[in-house]
C-alpha cells in the first residue's frame, strides 16, 4: 500500500474514533433528558454505530 493511501485510511480511522468519542458525549448527556422510554433506542443506535464503524475500519 503507498504512503498516500496509508495516510488516507489513517484519517479515516482517526475520524472514527472522535466520531465515536463525540457520540459517547452526546449519548451520555442526551440519555440525562430522555425518559427511560428512549434507552432501548439509544442502545441500539450506539450498537448500529459502532458496527458500521468497525465494517468501515476493518
Amino acid at each position: 500500500m503507498s504512503q498516500k493511501s496509508y495516510e488516507v485510511f489513517q484519517k479515516v480511522e482517526n475520524k472514527a474514533t472522535l466520531l465515536q468519542s463525540y457520540w459517547d458525549n452526546f449519548k451520555d448527556e442526551i440519555i440525562r433528558h430522555l425518559p427511560r422510554s428512549y434507552y432501548a433506542e439509544i442502545d441500539a443506535l450506539s450498537t448500529n454505530l459502532d458496527t458500521a464503524l468497525e465494517i468501515l475500519i476493518e
